[in-house]
């Protein structure tokens, strides 16, 4: 997975690159956050029970979906790191999945981990910054 994320940090995105970033709990709901290797981004927000309540859709550019392979190289996000404790009741597990160059990744955190891991907690935010660029900088680019 590493070599086909640098080469998506390079420039040469395989057409079937794509992250997708989930702190949905069940009971409670959460968000989806997704990119792709053209830059299509996509914000879904669940209400309670899951239920989708908002979905947002826009495009960054290719130097923004370099920037995230970027990150997952850095941060080897395709490991999963496992956790020493067990989930507090209703504590959400944050997942990322990557798919890139015809191979599948899921790794997962307990949410009130994210914060000292310091892993998955950069993707969300790398990702809230690409929704900011989609809001804030009129249409898609």
């Amino acid at each position: 997975m590493r070599a086909q994320l640098q080469a998506v940090a390079d420039g040469d995105a395989p057409a079937d690159f794509d992250v997708t970033y989930s702190d949905v709990q069940p009971l409670w709901g959460g968000v989806t956050l997704t990119l792709d290797a053209e830059g299509r981004f996509a914000r879904t927000t669940h209400g309670p029970g899951g239920r989708t309540t908002e979905t947002t859709r826009g495009r960054v550019s290719s130097e923004r979906v370099r920037e995230m392979a970027a990150l997952l190289v850095e941060i080897e996000a395709w490991l999963h790191h496992p956790t020493s404790r067990h989930a507090i009741p209703d504590e959400a597990i944050v997942t990322l999945t990557l798919r890139c160059g015809g191979e599948e990744a899921t790794v997962w955190e307990l949410h009130g981990d994210l914060e000292r891991n310091a892993r998955l907690v950069r993707v969300r935010d790398l990702l809230a910054v690409l929704l900011a660029v989609l809001t804030s900088d009129g249409p898609p680019a």
